[in-house]
């Protein structure tokens, strides 16, 4: 993969290193929340909506529909 020049790389943190580290193997992982039984997609600390704080990272196929 070349990476064009002049563009910013993003940066892992703590919180979205599993996100970073599976698209390095060619894999998309997310966060799921079981609270309210929803992917959650930027990665944070807290679910959205409940502030739960039972995230846990999932494999996904990365098969779907982009919508902008």
């Amino acid at each position: 993969m070349t990476i064009p020049l002049g563009r910013p790389l993003p940066l892992a943190t703590p919180t979205s290193a599993p996100f970073w580290e599976g698209l390095r193997r060619h894999e998309i992982w997310i966060q799921y929340s079981p609270s309210s039984d929803a992917y959650v997609f930027y990665p944070r600390v807290l679910a959205p909506g409940t502030l739960a704080d039972d995230l846990e990272w999932r494999q996904i196929s990365g098969a779907g529909t982009v919508v902008s």
